[in-house]
């Protein structure tokens, strides 16, 4: 047995355990507003923008248009077409048929490559996807959190 001061090895565990259970604080303060909040998710939030169910489809020539509307016809029905000189606003009745025509991005429609890009409600004349819908954030690890919790 190893011995120091007359004891074992097991007391003197036991007093360094004891010890350092009464070091320890009775409450610990967790801010509210703190890192360790906020959780990565995998499906984005649904917004209102997902409830305008519109898309706006641009990239086109004039001469490709009806080409182009006739693919989008055929996902489901339209509720309300609004034109620009290369691009439209469609609003379509279901969700799920606004959800099949974003799937229709970077489509080579009649030779001509085109965009979908879902509209969003608070900003009705331009078409726009938000950046946060699209990537999910990038962890830093803890000394990027730290700096984050010290410095917004």
């Amino acid at each position: 047995m190893w011995s120091r001061s007359g004891g074992s090895l097991r007391e003197f565990e036991n007093k360094r355990v004891g010890m350092e259970r009464n070091d320890l604080p009775k409450t610990v303060y967790i801010p509210e507003a703190s890192v360790y909040d906020e959780q990565p998710s995998l499906v984005p939030p649904r917004d209102s923008a997902i409830l305008q169910k519109a898309v706006t489809v641009f990239g086109y020539s004039p001469a490709n248009l009806e080409c182009v509307l006739r693919q989008f016809r055929d996902l489901g029905e339209i509720k309300e077409i609004s034109y620009g000189k290369n691009w439209m606003d469609i609003k379509y009745e279901k969700e799920k048929c606004m959800l099949r025509a974003l799937q229709m991005s970077s489509q080579i429609i009649n030779g001509e490559m085109i965009g979908v890009a879902q509209k969003a409600r608070n900003n009705m004349g331009i078409g726009r996807v938000e950046k946060s819908s699209l990537f999910i954030k990038q962890d830093h690890g803890l000394l990027g959190r730290i700096f984050t919790y010290l410095f917004g």
